[in-house]
């Protein structure tokens, strides 16, 4: 994550350990059942915006749902997603 939204020591919030969970959870499911892409040629910079913190500029990305046979090679060794 870009922050920490739960603080931190004695006081640090008691669902930050089960949000965690969520968040990783989701992004196995994501990666599990999608193929994530940046569409276009890959940048050499990371461009950033100045507000109140820094941020990066988040690139968009596609999803491509992937088929069994798809999944079943990526279980493979040495197997791939193409």
């Amino acid at each position: 994550l870009l922050s920490a939204p739960f603080s931190a020591g004695a006081r640090k919030c008691p669902g930050s350990r089960v949000a965690t969970l969520e968040v990783r959870a989701l992004m196995c499911a994501i990666i599990h059942n999608w193929r994530v892409s940046v569409p276009g040629a890959r940048a050499t910079t990371i461009p950033y915006r100045a507000a109140t913190t820094i941020a990066p500029i988040m690139p968009k990305l596609s999803y491509e749902p992937l088929t069994d046979q798809a999944r079943a090679n990526v279980n493979k060794p040495g197997g791939t997603t193409t």
